[in-house]
């Protein structure tokens, strides 16, 4: 990675650079989806087979899971708003326990350009832009649609995506070109897609462990604090 800090539009806030995954030749959007969801899942297959490819005939938009390690260091360029945008909680019941509605989500599909962001319905019609077909015009129609109308309809079907669509624990997602269209983790160093490491990891699973390793701590101090000879 470099401390290189890049220029977002419209005075927002500045990202830095990575040019492993945005390197001299390859500049195109990484659309990070929610690996675990069907709907999304279909989603991006969709845009896999429709996209243009007319400004590179590798395809104009590559795709990455959220919870890669490439989908987690692109979310570490945002700010906490926007973080708090596409990770965090939908608030649940008042009559549901605070453990479950503090549950984490994944709650937005992303499209991050180089300097550039688009999360909600913005994400969706700027995928929109890259496809073939009426595809690409129903996007355009959608965009003369308010934010303010698009987004609170876009996180409705979000909240409820899994399930009316389900779930699965693998990506089922295929493409011809898929060494030039799926980012894999391998391009930061390291471990890649194709080693042990879990992409569609729970979002939740580092918490909970703390949580039982703290619990597993409060007990052991309880045994050693109780007197000899006690129950």
């Amino acid at each position: 990675l470099s401390t290189t800090k890049t220029k977002k539009h419209n005075k927002s806030p500045t990202y830095f650079a990575i040019p492993s995954l945005y390197p001299p030749d390859d500049s195109r959007p990484i659309v990070l989806f929610d690996g675990k969801c069907n709907l999304c899942n279909a989603g991006v297959q969709l845009v896999l087979d429709t996209d243009r490819a007319d400004k590179d005939p590798r395809g104009n938009l590559r795709v990455a899971a959220l919870q890669s390690r490439v989908g987690k260091v692109l979310l570490g360029r945002l700010s906490e708003e926007e973080r708090r945008v596409v990770l965090g909680s939908y608030g649940g019941k008042p009559n549901e326990d605070n453990e479950k509605r503090a549950k984490k989500e994944y709650k937005s599909i992303v499209v991050m350009e180089k300097n550039r962001t688009y999360l909600n319905s913005a994400a969706c019609l700027r995928i929109g832009r890259e496809l073939r077909g009426p595809l690409r015009y129903l996007a355009l129609l959608a965009s003369l649609l308010p934010r303010f109308i698009r987004d609170p309809l876009y996180r409705l079907l979000s909240r409820y995506r899994k399930r009316l669509f389900g779930e699965s624990a693998e990506c089922r997602l295929w493409d011809d070109n898929w060494d030039t269209r799926f980012v894999d983790d391998a391009i930061l160093g390291g471990k890649g897609a194709s080693d042990d490491m879990d992409l569609f990891a729970d979002p939740n699973a580092k918490e909970e462990e703390e949580r039982e390793e703290e619990a597993e701590e409060e007990e052991e101090e309880e045994e050693e604090e109780a007197p000899a000879g006690s129950p």
